[in-house]
């Protein structure tokens, strides 16, 4: 069956509702893996602790993964905002980061700031 999933806050109550699913149906023989994303324009370490916060809590777990999502990048923070997930998943709060919907050569200005 379905054992992972991709949601966002931004998506409704669907985190919610795969945070019910979880906590019903995840066992170590088949895991129930969400997959949620960062959609923010506030690239601050609060902004991130904040919006993790909420998605943890209505998924019942830290995040198995966060996908980085930035739609402006003329606003330049995105290098911050990424750093400061990579920050959260160094502290156990969330479990991998990705990065989605970024082109080449804003992709390269993560990987040379540093962010694996």
């Amino acid at each position: 069956g379905f054992t992972t999933f991709d949601t966002a806050d931004i998506y409704g109550p669907s985190e919610a509702i795969l945070g019910d699913l979880r906590r019903k149906h995840h066992s170590p023989e088949s895991p129930i893996r969400v997959f949620t994303k960062f959609v923010t324009q506030d690239a601050t370490i609060s902004g991130a602790r904040r919006v993790n916060a909420k998605s943890a809590s209505s998924l019942g777990a830290p995040p198995d993964m966060v996908q980085f999502h930035w739609w402006d990048y003329s606003d330049e923070r995105f290098v911050d905002a990424a750093r400061n997930l990579v920050t959260l998943q160094g502290e156990g709060l969330l479990g991998d980061v990705s990065a989605c919907n970024f082109d080449t050569p804003h992709l390269r200005r993560l990987v040379d700031a540093g962010l694996p």
